[in-house]
C-alpha cells in the first residue's frame, strides 16, 4: 500500500508539472508521463500476498515498448545526426533482447521440454532496460524546456521508467512461474498479448508517436 500511495502522490506531482509547462512540451512530455499509468498496481502487488496476474505482466511488457518507442520518437524528433545513429543502434540491441524474453516466455507457456530459463530471459530484460533507460535520458535531455521547469522531464523519465522495470521483470517471473500450468485457451490468450508486446524494427518508429 506505501508502494501504491508514493507513485501515486508523484504521479500527482508530475501531472501538476504538465500543466505549467509550455505548450512545444506538451507532446513530449505526455508520452513520457504514460508510463506511469498501470503501475501503481503493479507495485502494490509486489509488497503483498497476491501474485501479479497475467493481464498485468503483459501489460508492463507491452509499456516497456511504448515507453522504448516513445523516447526513440524523441530523439528522432530532436536529435542530430550521431544522436540517432546511436540510438539507432542502442535501439536494435535493446529489441532483440526485449523480443527474446518474449519469444522465451512463449515456448515456456506450450513447451514440456528444453526452455530457456528463468534467469536468463531476466538477463536479457536487464540487458534491453538498460538501453531503455539510457535512451530515455537522452531524450529527456532533447526535449526543450523554459526556465524554472529544468529538471522536471528528467524527473518524469526517472519516475516512469525505475518502477515499470521493476514491474516487467516481476511480471516475467509470475509468467514463467505461476502460468505454464494454465488452461489451453487461457495461455492462447498469454499468447496474444505476448505478441502485441514484440518490438517493431526501428524504422518503423513515428517521430512524435
Amino acid at each position: 500500500m506505501a508502494a501504491w500511495f508514493n507513485v501515486a502522490k508523484k504521479q500527482t506531482f508530475l501531472l501538476g508539472c504538465f500543466q505549467v509547462l509550455p505548450r512545444q512540451t506538451t507532446l513530449a512530455v505526455a508520452l513520457l508521463i504514460l508510463p506511469l499509468v498501470g503501475v501503481s498496481n503493479a507495485l502494490a502487488q509486489g509488497g503483498g500476498a497476491t501474485p501479479m496476474g497475467w493481464p498485468d505482466a503483459t501489460a508492463n511488457l507491452i509499456q516497456l515498448k511504448t515507453t522504448s518507442e516513445t523516447c526513440v520518437s524523441i530523439i528522432k524528433q530532436y536529435g542530430n545526426v550521431n544522436q540517432k545513429a546511436h540510438a539507432r543502434l542502442e535501439y536494435g540491441s535493446a529489441e532483440g533482447n526485449a523480443n527474446a524474453v518474449i519469444s522465451g516466455l512463449e515456448v515456456a507457456l506450450f513447451s514440456s521440454g528444453k526452455i530457456t530459463d528463468l534467469q536468463t530471459l531476466q538477463s536479457n530484460l536487464k540487458l534491453a532496460s538498460d538501453e531503455v533507460k539510457e535512451s530515455c535520458n537522452i531524450a529527456s535531455a532533447m526535449i526543450p524546456s523554459t526556465k524554472g521547469h529544468k529538471g522536471v522531464v528528467d524527473e518524469i523519465a526517472k519516475a516512469a521508467i525505475e518502477p515499470l522495470v521493476k514491474a516487467v521483470s516481476d511480471g516475467i517471473a509470475a509468467l514463467y512461474n505461476n502460468h505454464r500450468a494454465d488452461k489451453d485457451l487461457t495461455k492462447r490468450t498469454i499468447q496474444t498479448q505476448l505478441e502485441a508486446a514484440k518490438w517493431q524494427d526501428y524504422d518503423k518508429i513515428v517521430v512524435g508517436h
